[in-house]
């Protein structure tokens, strides 16, 4: 089920990539037929994705009350798992803890701006920065999540998964782009059969 997840997260990451990260004509074509949706989207999107990282690497458990509920992350598959007297162990533990430093900023932001609103931040207090995620952290985060699944995944059954070529879906950002740019070459041809060629010059 972890598998799972992280094949969604790496397919929502795609799409993320492809939209907002490709290039500014994609921005522009995105914008100039809804910007405001997309706009709305690119936000939604962004936070889902560290909402999802930090559940995933979540501990094994959480106190709640005085009951201990288990949580399905990767520290509890981690747990699951280890044996002290395997190699396989002490690499688990490595990479549980490489993983916890790299999504700390994550985190920062999920207990922050989403999670809850900090008073600080939401003024933008100096004393208060909470700095963008760049496209490198997001992607050292993936690769290591991967990086333990596969271990495990290759122990037991001398098998690796794609994870990073994602798998869910028909489609993807892509044709959603190559529909909107079909879409607007289809509305200049229909202009200038009923109108006749457009001057692009003629306000200059």
């Amino acid at each position: 089920m972890l598998g799972y997840e992280l094949y969604f997260l790496y397919t929502k990451w795609d799409y993320w990539k492809t939209l907002f990260c490709t290039d500014e004509e994609t921005v522009d074509v995105l914008y100039s037929t809804a910007e405001f949706f997309f706009e709305i989207y690119r936000e939604v999107l962004r936070d889902d994705m560290i909402l999802t990282i930090c559940r995933l690497t979540d501990p094994a458990s959480t106190n709640v009350g005085r009951a201990t509920k288990e949580n399905l992350t990767l520290s509890h598959l981690e747990q699951l798992v280890s044996n002290p007297d395997d190699p396989l162990s002490t690499r688990l533990k490595n990479l549980l803890s490489d993983i916890d430093r790299q999504v700390a900023p994550f985190r920062n932001h999920r207990n922050r701006r989403l999670g809850h609103i900090d008073l600080q931040t939401r003024f933008k207090h100096p004393d208060a920065s909470l700095p963008d995620l760049s496209i490198e952290e997001m992607e050292k985060a993936l690769a290591l999540m991967a990086e333990l699944l596969n271990s495990i995944e290759k122990y037991f059954d001398h098998n690796e998964r794609p994870y990073c070529q994602g798998s869910y879906g028909n489609g993807g950002a892509k044709d959603i782009v190559r529909l909107i740019k079909d879409h607007q070459e289809l509305e200049r041809y229909r202009d200038e059969r009923e109108f006749g060629p457009m001057d692009h010059d003629a306000g200059d």
